[in-house]
């Protein structure tokens, strides 16, 4: 990794959900949710600062009991079901530097409904963007099935968009999907109304063991029995 970057890790919490009222701050495994992020940013070591962004003052509360942690109120209307994460990060990054936060060069932006995620994930995450010749790095994971399996319904309940010939999952390329972990970007390319990622970004492929998303209660009952079985 270059000495000579500045890294700021971004973690977005808003305090409403429509599919898990409150998740953020559900007990994961004997912590809120949103500490697996945390302390998965601060073992890396890779953050010069850590910022949690939210417009709820209770996850704001137990991200502030970390050392080191900077804790930021977001607006309301940055935490409505229509707010865009990029809307959020820009938000965080103009008033950390209208403190007078020092200046960064990268952005990770680091969801607290991945709480599999690991440190390592992270380092092995910012090496390959430093390393790499591209503006942007996401995590991935492999599709479960190949696409080819899938389709859309039509207004008759019939299945539409298949392949024509259907063949075994291991005669099919792999493909690989968002997985919600990690997003790194440049800070000149943070911007209101803009995207999180530009161009085709770098790929970071994680097992889909650690690629868990959560969304609803089943996710969290999945994500718990993972955790409690390690």
């Amino acid at each position: 990794m270059s000495k000579d970057l500045k890294a700021i890790a971004l973690i977005p919490a808003r305090g409403g959900s429509k599919r898990l009222p409150g998740k953020n701050l559900i007990d994961l495994a004997g912590k809120p949710l949103i500490a697996w992020t945390i302390e998965a940013a601060i073992k890396s070591g890779v953050f010069d600062d850590i910022v949690v962004s939210s417009d709820d003052g209770h996850i704001l509360a137990v991200a502030s009991k970390y050392d080191d942690i900077i804790t930021l109120k977001r607006p309301d209307h940055l935490a409505s079901d229509t707010a865009t994460t990029t809307d959020a990060v820009a938000h965080a990054l103009e008033e950390l530097e209208a403190r007078g936060t020092r200046a960064h060069d990268v952005v990770v932006v680091l969801q607290p409904t991945s709480p599999l995620r690991q440190a390592e994930d992270i380092i092995a995450a910012f090496k390959q963007f430093v390393h790499g010749q591209s503006p942007a790095l996401v995590s991935v994971c492999e599709l479960d099935h190949p696409i080819e399996w899938s389709g859309t319904l039509d207004s008759n309940g019939r299945l539409t968009g298949l392949s024509s010939a259907l063949h075994r999952s291991q005669d099919y390329k792999k493909r690989y999907r968002l997985n919600g972990a990690i997003y790194i970007c440049h800070r000149d390319d943070i911007q209101f109304g803009g995207p999180l990622l530009t161009g085709e970004p770098l790929a970071y492929v994680m097992p889909r063991s650690r690629s868990l998303d959560i969304d609803t209660s089943i996710d969290f009952k999945l994500c718990e029995l993972i955790l409690n079985d390690d």
